[in-house]
């Protein structure tokens, strides 16, 4: 009755609280962009901002004005004096209850973390280089946190949560290569106001028995690790009502989640694997939850569905209006009019012919490696659990026959390859690359199978190496087979163990199998989970360099962009980019008449384009022609990049302009007439669609203009006949 009463109050009071905020700014906002934001600071709710080009020092001198700011987020490399600025006038933002610190590279603690008051809830990402337990005990000094999310800070050290903050109800703790739950857990067992526990993508192997101790929990988030089965403890948990276990190695999840089905969850998400009657058996196990199957590609697909309605609006956009030329006026001279063609896609630059030189790579295009430790033992091109490299060498396993051993027996132990120091037997490197192994130590093998010992030292140990090897048990025989792996297969040896001394009995050894066997299994697993962890880490580091990749591929594209196409998101512009391979050559015909436009368009259709400097005309002379560029009023141009066409050869001579203040050394051959095209310093062109070399004393070349913002390529194209 209690707990009720103090619901409903909770509830009465939360309620008033939402009313007072609402009634006094009915139009709170959230901003990403703080100089919006100072458009109209007092109706600013949420604020999220990166603190370069000095903005954190502009937004602490209108602090002031953030009257009803509840949540702050400071994103990007940030000053630690001008962050104990921010909080010594923390004072002036009455009703701010959250904070977030994002890829901040703190290496050390803010002193003013301690001065900021009222807050609910914190948050710290990216910050690997900071001591995060030092942080969170400057915040708890006037703070009694509800809510903490700490995403990629690589702790090593968890702090005591319910001593600091005994009021938390939501924990989310995720990038982290060290976590050890089991602490996590003991650290937490004694709040008893948590609800919410949210810990992906951590590595975690196993869920520790102490889970059962979070009895208060109604959401446990265990998302992208390597969890591969579910304690039995956790069906103490009788408030858990949701549960995220999508992306572990749960193979089979009726029988594992069979183990909480006394718990009454109403929401689970797994793997999208399930069979029909797995999942018909989940229902019947969980009649009242949601079974959600989360499929490795559903938020990409989402991303790309979203941007459908911005990528239309780019493809239905019509070139502008203009009205027709009369026949009695040329459609070059300034004033630009032109016909405009029907509404298409259209390439506003050249940036999509850089798109496969900056994402094209390894990094960004080969899958990670996520082999499992079973599959890479069964594939040969796996030396140990690693893939074979020609230009390493392996330490590699061998076997030898020993000299001491019962007569009429053969006898042979486990061996490292040989070294200049010779033969090692059981050593370093064996019990550290297979410490399963450490199951038979003390033991020598006899072989049990046809083979005498030349031809059982010819086959398996004279000039042989294996890479790696099982031992699996045959009780009814008491035998054991011994499957060696090389880089052409497999091959298998019946043989037992014995103690190394020939005088004592079989028998003793044999009393040991069952033992000794289920020692070298739990040692081989608990390899295996070790692997798996390592594996989760590397893929971690993996992602994170692919992000860190991609994101400057993109910065690297985004400078040829035009500002249109800068203006779309990611998912919108490769829809867009999609669309012009599909038809280059008429998303090039109605592109903006830009130089890189109108290059790349010539070379599509077959016109050889090469460079002044290493051009090889195709004629027996070359006339050099010293010429000033002039309009039709003889004013003289500024020509930034000067094109000089030859239809009959299809071939085109770039030139770097003079912007006016020298002639335009053209290079040309005699008897042959040319096209000149010249892209102006102020983007617009010019052209001279028929120059004649024979003409003496060339020194001035008359160009009609066109206004670039009017005209595409294949408007360009057609008044010069370049079709």
């Amino acid at each position: 009755m209690r707990r009720i009463k103090r619901s409903i109050s909770y509830f009465l009071l939360a309620g008033f609280m939402v009313f007072n905020i609402h009634a006094q700014t009915p139009a709170a906002r959230a901003f990403q962009d703080l100089d919006k934001a100072l458009a109209d600071p007092g109706q600013v709710s949420s604020l999220e901002f990166r603190c370069e080009d000095n903005a954190l020092r502009k937004f602490i001198a209108h602090m002031q004005q953030f009257s009803q700011l509840q949540s702050l987020t400071l994103k990007g490399p940030m000053d630690p004096e001008l962050f104990d600025q921010l909080a010594s006038r923390s004072a002036q933002l009455p009703r701010l209850n959250s904070l977030s610190l994002a890829n901040n590279d703190l290496q050390t603690v803010p002193k003013g973390v301690a001065q900021i008051s009222g807050l609910v809830r914190v948050g710290v990402k990216g910050s690997p280089d900071m001591n995060i337990a030092k942080f969170l005990r400057q915040v708890k000094k006037k703070n009694n946190l509800g809510i903490l999310h700490l995403e990629d800070n690589q702790m090593s050290n968890i702090p005591p949560l319910s001593t600091w903050f005994p009021g938390l109800e939501r924990v989310y703790i995720t990038g982290n290569q060290t976590m050890n739950l089991e602490k996590l857990v003991h650290k937490l067992k004694k709040l008893t106001d948590l609800y919410e526990l949210a810990l992906p993508v951590n590595q975690i192997t196993e869920i520790p028995e102490n889970i059962g101790k979070l009895d208060r929990l109604k959401v446990l988030d265990l998302r992208e690790n390597y969890i591969s089965e579910i304690p039995e403890n956790m069906s103490g948990m009788d408030q858990l009502v949701n549960l995220s276990l999508e992306g572990n190695t749960i193979t089979d999840p009726v029988s594992e989640l069979e183990k909480i089905a006394t718990l009454d969850i109403r929401y689970l998400s797994l793997d999208s694997d399930l069979t029909p009657e797995e999942k018909e058996r989940l229902l019947e196990l969980f009649p009242n939850a949601t079974i959600r199957e989360v499929a490795g590609e559903e938020e990409e697909a989402a991303d790309t569905t979203s941007a459908g309605s911005a990528m239309a609006a780019v493809d239905e956009e019509p070139p502008p209006a203009t009205p027709a030329a009369s026949p009695d006026e040329s459609p070059a001279i300034k004033s630009g009019f032109i016909n405009v063609d029907q509404p298409g896609i259209r390439a506003y630059s050249t940036a999509y012919t850089y798109y496969p030189e900056f994402f094209d790579t390894d990094v960004l295009n080969s899958p990670f490696d996520s082999t499992s430790f079973q599959q890479r033992y069964l594939d040969t091109s796996y030396v140990r659990s690693f893939l074979a490299n020609p230009v390493l060498v392996y330490p590699l396993v061998k076997l030898k026959l020993t000299r001491k051993h019962k007569k009429g027996q053969l006898w042979f132990e486990f061996y490292r390859e040989p070294s200049r120091r010779g033969y090692r037997p059981f050593n370093r490197y064996l019990a550290t690359e297979h410490p399963e192994l450490n199951a038979f130590l003390g033991m020598k093998w006899v072989y049990a199978g046809p083979m005498d010992r030349k031809t059982f030292k010819r086959s398996y140990i004279k000039k042989k190496s294996w890479i790696d090897f099982r031992i699996y048990y045959h009780e009814p025989d008491e035998n054991f087979t011994l499957e060696l792996k090389h880089r052409s297969g497999f091959e298998k040896i019946l043989a037992y163990p014995v103690n190394r001394n020939p005088k004592l009995d079989e028998a003793l050894s044999r009393k040991t199998y069952n033992r000794r066997h289920g020692r070298y299994t739990a040692s081989l697993a608990k390899k295996e989970k070790k692997f798996h962890k390592y594996l989760l880490g590397k893929k971690w580091e993996w992602e994170k360099n692919k992000e860190r990749k991609i994101e400057s591929a993109w910065n690297n594209l985004r400078l040829y962009m035009s500002n249109k196409e800068k203006q779309l998101s990611r998912a919108e512009w490769l829809e867009y980019y999609d669309k012009i391979i599909a038809d280059e050559y008429y998303a090039l015909s109605n592109a903006p008449l830009r130089y890189d436009n109108l290059v790349r368009a010539l070379s599509l259709d077959s016109y050889e384009v090469q460079a002044a400097h290493g051009v090889s005309v195709r004629c027996d002379t070359l006339v050099s022609v010293a010429a000033y560029c002039e309009n039709g009023d003889l004013d003289r141009l500024a020509i930034k990049n000067l094109l000089v066409v030859n239809k009959e050869t299809r071939q085109i001579i770039t030139f770097k302009g003079s912007l006016g203040v020298n002639p335009n050394l053209i290079t040309i051959c005699p008897d042959s007439r040319y096209t000149i095209v010249a892209e102006l310093r102020n983007g617009n062109f010019g052209v001279l669609n028929e120059m004649d070399p024979d003409r003496e004393g060339l020194q001035r070349i008359t160009l009609e203009l066109f206004d670039h913002k009017l005209t595409t390529v294949g408007h360009l194209r057609r008044f010069l006949d370049l079709d």
